[in-house]
């Protein structure tokens, strides 16, 4: 009997107490013929009652089918629930005939519009849960193309490095899937809290989508949001149907169904108890004519009382229980439950049909659970993959970057050698002019010595022929002096060609160095707000790059100049290289002429005031040297200064790409 279903168990209950009536009836109707007007009433109340019976029976199957087409929508028990209140509604003509001139009659009428209401109710459940069903559906497919729109999006702001898109669209999607998952919840639990969370996703999706238009950079992608705004508008129609439906049903259920259908079963109860009431009052009635069959009656009937009251306790309780139990595994599922035993699972009645459900409920949740730990591991995933790529563009930068500015760095220190070089050089140079410049005063010494000894050539012609043998080894000593001086001069030259050389290199350097920065800039307003700090770095890079340019510009200036002094030097000193040579042929005409004194006084004058002449110019032109190597020195001072400006250049540039690279890394 525990097989059974509750269907059958009611109407097997319901028989035997008919059939008992029955039994009774036949008895009574075969020991009281005497009293057959009390029979006839009590007959017609037996009738009433079986009336009644089945009309609480139908509506009772009618109220069952309807919570089995509640709990799980099926055309098999809608159709049943509408057919059995059809049967309902058909009866009122045997109403009618049985309680005619009753006074229950006007309350049987009344429970007539009850049920058009009950019934009408249940059709309006049955086309808001279509609508709510259809509404899923379409919210299944529009959400599945959306979605699939997304992570089209989300690869293409990964292959064209569009940082604020990938952000914007996986946020998107995260958001939109945990919408999805509260309306489809709510379509099939109708609780007003997956509702909220479902309008509250939604709402966060909408800015979303906007930062992801706003951040777009490519015709793909201006394709795609395009779309994208397209494709949401029909989901949030969906979910909007959804939400309709299921408010709609739900009204339907809780406001109507369910306070209709208890009031009807309440007035069939009245109405019974009344009929019942009746049947308590004729039978005493004919106790007089009966009392042996009465006995006989009273014994039976006792004896059936105790057999259906026994089926009825039994009835009762095993139902009440097992909906009890049912009822108990519905709200520990909903509390959060996934795991327990649902009561009745295999059972084949309608109990085991209720715990079937229960089941699909759990299901739903630990699939929901499962859905949740694949989006917290997908998420993880991407942060993963972000600092990744961070990392490998401070790489790339480093590489890019790192060489450029240890080449500046060695740069400005060879220009550092090479300043101090030409300073010494410099500094030699003015030593050896200063030298030079005391041997040309000595010769002129000397040679207004022998201009004042002219006149008394005679006396001393010894004394003319040592000074002319020192005039010619001093001239001798001068020229090599010049030359020593001339080969400093190029050494002045060579070096300061070299720097020259540094210098344009380290300009070509720096233009490298701004054009890497341009990039870097460039690079940064493509990668949004995540780029900022990379941006004023890059900014800071390209500055120390324009300064290193202007400084290398002005050395290069200076640099001009020393070799145009330099050069003019290389000219002044090959001038008095030739007088000094002139000076020692003038020394050898005079050690002749002390052979020829009396015919070459004249000459010797002549050739004294020439000698005087050129030791002027010679100490005029060391004049000059003295003053360029001066000038060479305070050029090359200036270059080792500029020099020493750009190695610190240098190294705060290398300082600012290191701490920029380590702010890239940590971010």
């Amino acid at each position: 009997m525990l097989n059974l279903t509750v269907r059958s168990k009611l109407f097997g209950g319901f028989g035997l107490s008919v059939a008992a009536l029955l039994a009774v009836s036949w008895l009574g109707y075969n020991g009281l013929q005497t009293a057959s007007s009390y029979f006839d009433d009590y007959r017609a109340a037996a009738r009433q009652s079986l009336v009644i019976s089945e009309s609480a029976t139908t509506l009772t199957e009618a109220r069952l089918a309807v919570v089995r087409y509640a709990l799980s929508p099926n055309d098999t028990d809608g159709q049943r629930a509408e057919k059995l209140l059809s049967d309902l509604k058909a009866s009122k003509a045997q109403v009618s005939q049985f309680f005619a001139g009753s006074p229950q009659l006007a309350e049987l009428q009344a429970l007539e519009s009850d049920v058009v209401a009950y019934e009408r109710a249940f059709l309006d459940f049955r086309t808001s849960n279509a609508a709510a069903t259809k509404g899923l559906e379409g919210l299944q497919k529009d959400g599945a193309e959306f979605r699939a729109l997304l992570t089209e999006t989300i690869e293409t702001a990964i292959t064209e490095e569009n940082a604020a898109v990938l952000a914007a669209a996986a946020r998107t999607l995260q958001e939109f899937l945990l919408a999805r998952v509260f309306m489809e919840r709510y379509g099939l639990a109708a609780d007003p809290a997956d509702l909220t969370s479902a309008k509250t996703r939604y709402a966060n999706v909408e800015p979303l989508l906007k930062t992801v238009v706003a951040a777009q950079q490519s015709a793909k992608l201006s394709q795609l949001t395009a779309k994208l705004a397209v494709e949401f508008e029909q989901v949030r129609q969906q979910a909007a149907a959804v939400e309709t439906g299921v408010v709609a049903q739900q009204e339907a259920l809780t406001e109507r169904i369910f306070k209709i259908g208890p009031a009807i079963s309440t007035a069939y109860q009245t109405v019974s108890n009344e009929v019942i009431a009746v049947q308590n009052e004729v039978g005493p009635k004919a106790s007089a004519g009966i009392d042996s069959t009465l006995s006989t009656t009273l014994t039976l009937a006792s004896i059936f009382t105790l057999v259906m009251t026994a089926i009825a306790v039994f009835l009762g309780m095993s139902i009440s229980r097992a909906i009890s139990a049912i009822t108990d595994c519905m709200r520990a599922v909903a509390a959060g439950n996934l795991t327990m035993k649902v009561f009745g699972s295999g059972r084949s009645d309608e109990i085991g049909e209720m715990a079937a459900a229960v089941e699909v409920f759990q299901a739903n949740g630990i699939e929901k659970e499962r859905l949740e730990s694949e989006q917290a591991a997908v998420k993880g995933q991407q942060e993963a993959e972000r600092r990744r790529m961070m990392n490998e563009l401070a790489d790339s930068f480093e590489r890019a970057v790192g060489g450029i500015v240890e080449t500046v760095s060695a740069a400005a220190q060879e220009m550092q050698a090479a300043a101090n070089t030409l300073s010494a050089s410099a500094e030699e140079t003015a030593q050896q002019s200063t030298a030079v410049s005391a041997a040309s005063e000595e010769a002129a010494a000397n040679v207004q010595t022998v201009a004042s000894a002219t006149e008394q050539l005679a006396a001393s012609v010894n004394e003319i022929g040592r000074r002319a043998e020192e005039s010619s080894s001093m001239s001798q000593r001068a020229v090599g002096d010049t030359q020593t001086a001339s080969e400093r001069i190029a050494f002045l030259s060579s070096a300061s060609q070299k720097i020259g050389d540094v210098l344009n290199m380290i300009s070509e350097i720096a233009g490298q160095t701004n054009l890497l920065a341009l990039n870097a800039t460039i690079e940064a307003a493509r990668a949004g707000e995540a780029g900022r700090g990379f941006a004023v770095v890059a900014s800071e890079v390209k500055a120390l790059a324009e300064q290193t340019s202007r400084a290398t510009q002005e050395i290069s200036g200076q640099i001009a100049e020393i070799q145009s002094a330099t050069n003019a030097s290389v000219d002044a000193i090959e001038n008095v290289g030739e007088t000094i040579a002139k000076l020692n042929g003038i020394a050898s005409t005079i050690a002749a002429a002390v052979e020829e004194q009396n015919a070459a006084t004249s000459e010797i004058a002549r050739n004294v005031q020439q000698a005087s002449a050129g030791t002027v110019e010679v100490s005029s032109n060391i004049t000059g040297v003295s003053r360029a190597a001066e000038e060479t020195g305070a050029a090359a001072s200036q270059v080792l200064g500029s020099a020493g400006g750009l190695a610190k250049d240098a190294e705060t540039l290398k300082m600012e790409v290191t701490r920029f690279i380590a702010q890239v890394r940590a971010a």
